[in-house]
């Protein structure tokens, strides 16, 4: 089906710090290298379904300032249209981003301009979601801009998919405009402290209203519950380097692929690939993958299960 994927969400610039290990408390830890990434989990998501060939609509903020100015530019580059980012007084968006050579991060954000990704600015641009296909989401701007954003897209019915990151416990109503959720195992649990296994988190949600809980589990894959089943599916192979932007290129790539009309059990496998290509290359939005990019990981896999 066609029609624009709408995003709202943050814009970072991420300063990324590489060590051999995390420090402990009150420890100072020589580092190997340092870098600057385009992030933000917003404006990952936007460009990783840009470059997936996705019609992107990017709802947010940056500051009047040099990372303003750079991430806009970064952003036009990909394709992603930028017309209702708006500019603030705020300071851009930050993340300081500890990285270990195991390919784990650690991450510290400053919201700035994010904070300014009002319910008023959705509603401004409340137009795009009438002919909107899906609305992707996530929690580095204000819970009700989420909510805000989330109840525009039921009502124009859209698909809506919210990544819960940075966790925080959720409103049950919101449940009920979503439909798909897509936590890691670690964001279910803080979801819903109070509720037992996996297995009863996800009867819980659904019993909510909410449709469909895709659970990211890093190197075990992911899992589908929805409708009282579960389905689990394996995760590809590979060497992380950094998994800043893993949840991102799997977001991305499950909201494209299910426009593009893959059954969601096609999409959650093509989700995987692209978070497992992610993992497994230096920095956020550099690391997000292409369709041929995906298709390549799953022909290898598929090669070396036949030689096998």
């Amino acid at each position: 089906m066609a029609g624009p994927l709408i995003v709202v969400g943050s814009i970072n610039m991420d300063l990324v710090f590489r060590v051999p290990r995390f420090p402990r408390a009150g420890e100072t830890l020589p580092g190997s290298e340092f870098h600057r990434f385009p992030g933000g989990k917003g404006a990952n998501q936007a460009v990783g379904l840009a470059r997936l060939g996705g019609e992107v609509k990017l709802i947010g903020a940056v500051g009047k300032d040099p990372h303003g100015e750079e991430l806009k530019k970064r952003l036009q580059q990909e394709a992603v249209d930028i017309s209702r980012v708006i500019d603030t007084e705020e300071s851009t968006g930050l993340a300081a981003i500890t990285l270990a050579d195991d390919g784990e991060n650690r991450i510290i954000t400053i919201a700035g301009a994010n904070r300014k990704v009002t319910p008023e600015a959705v509603l401004a641009a409340e137009a795009l979601f009438h002919q909107a296909w899906g609305v992707l989401l996530q929690l580095e701007i204000p819970l009700e801009t989420v909510r805000t954003a989330a109840r525009l897209g039921r009502e124009n019915g859209c698909r809506v998919f919210l990544d819960p990151a940075p966790v925080m416990e959720l409103p049950s109503s919101l449940y009920q405009d979503l439909d798909y959720l897509l936590p890691n195992s670690g964001e279910l649990e803080a979801l819903l402290p109070e509720s037992g296994d996996t297995d009863q988190r996800a009867k819980k949600l659904l019993d909510m209203g909410l449709k469909n809980l895709v659970l990211k589990k890093g190197k075990e894959g992911s899992s589908v519950f929805a409708d009282a089943e579960r389905k689990d599916f394996p995760a590809f192979s590979v060497e992380a380097v950094d998994t800043t932007a893993a949840g991102d290129a799997f977001a991305a790539a499950l909201c494209w692929s299910l426009q593009a009309g893959f059954s969601l059990d096609r999409a959650v496998t093509f989700a995987n690939a692209a978070g497992g290509i992610a993992a497994s290359r230096l920095g956020a939005q550099s690391s997000l993958p292409t369709v041929s990019d995906i298709e390549k990981l799953q022909q290898e896999v598929g090669k070396n299960e036949v030689d096998n």
